[in-house]
């Protein structure tokens, strides 16, 4: 499912306009997406958690001197037990 039948389904659950629905769901993204970028995190019940962590450096030599990949800023996610009860019954 992409962002555009999200909006279309969240639309049609909710009888609110496409036009209405996306700007809430850009809404939404913006204000998790800052949460995260200020190292937040952002809990929804019964969904799941979105958490930030930062991946340590790594250094490898694969045909060739050595590359270094530095320290990364990684999104998580972690569903909720309802969630994970819904997608497996």
């Amino acid at each position: 499912m992409n962002r555009s039948e999200v909006v279309r389904s969240v639309a049609r659950r909710t009888g609110v306009s496409q036009v209405e629905t996306k700007k809430l769901l850009q809404a939404f993204f913006d204000v998790v997406s800052f949460a995260l970028s200020i190292g937040e995190e952002v809990t929804l019940t019964n969904f799941g958690t979105f958490d930030t962590f930062i991946r340590k450096a790594t250094a490898h030599a694969l045909n060739g001197p050595p590359k270094v990949a530095p320290d990364t800023p990684v999104v998580t996610f972690r569903s909720a037990e309802k969630l994970k009860q819904i997608v497996n019954p």
